[in-house]
């Protein structure tokens, strides 16, 4: 939907990935975008319960933690 509907979200993704990829061909890129947006729609799908259900709800879901000590590392 964001792809179809979404001119601004379509433009901003169609400019960077022509910037970042400028030897790709557009159907590549067009692609690229597709699958980009579709995927941001995941992740605004999927968020939203963080932010709306209680923290021992969220928490209880969080299956496996890896990287823990760079976090820890980055906040020191």
């Amino acid at each position: 939907m964001l792809f179809h509907f979404s001119k601004e979200q379509r433009s901003s993704c169609e400019t960077n990935l022509q910037l970042c990829f400028p030897q790709q061909d557009e159907a590549t890129r067009t692609h690229l975008a597709k699958s980009s947006l579709i995927e941001m729609g995941k992740t605004i799908t999927e968020i939203g319960p963080l932010w709306f259900w209680e923290k021992e709800r969220v928490l209880n879901m969080v299956m496996q933690v890896s990287g823990q000590a760079h976090l820890r590392n980055a906040i020191a």
